[in-house]
């Protein structure tokens, strides 16, 4: 089984990304969505803080749907979907983690890039082409492919244009 990471802002873009990365594909994934928060500089604020309590609630309801009908649209491709924050903002830190997800592939999209959630948030794109994984830039795809994008079929897409 791939694993395939999509580094996230937890938005209809992100969902765009591992829409055309399953596409891409021809055996069965896990989508690992992540998103990079720097450790606080504060003693006070990493005792005392809920930071991450608070990063959690970053995953909006319309996010997690989205992933939901993913999965439903390819029940046989995608056999598990999951969200993850790493807090740290070093190179060696994201590598430990892509090993220990036994990562296949990481799935970007310069075009759409990843937008910060925080004050925090790391700039992953940044530093994945010194990760040594495959990377699969997703943006050719989103171009040929209208439906990943402007297809208004896909219900995680019509609630945030909603919104």
């Amino acid at each position: 089984m791939k694993t395939i990471i999509i580094p996230a802002d937890f938005t209809t873009n992100s969902l765009s990304i591992a829409e055309a990365a399953v596409r891409s594909s021809d055996e069965k994934c896990r989508l690992v969505f992540i998103h990079m928060f720097r450790l606080p500089s504060d003693i006070q604020d990493l005792l005392f803080s809920t930071y991450r309590k608070k990063e959690s609630e970053l995953i909006g309801a319309d996010f997690r749907e989205g992933c939901q009908e993913l999965k439903a649209m390819f029940e046989y491709r995608v056999h598990d979907i999951q969200m993850e924050f790493i807090y740290g903002n070093t190179l060696s830190l994201l590598k430990s983690h892509l090993d220990a997800y036994q990562t296949s592939q990481i799935a970007y999209s310069e075009e759409l890039g990843v937008q910060a959630l925080s004050k925090t948030s790391v700039d992953i794109p940044s530093i994945l082409h010194k990760t040594g994984y495959e990377l699969l830039n997703v943006d050719a795809l989103l171009e040929t492919n209208e439906y990943f994008t402007n297809s208004e079929s896909h219900s995680y897409e019509n609630a945030e244009k909603s919104s």
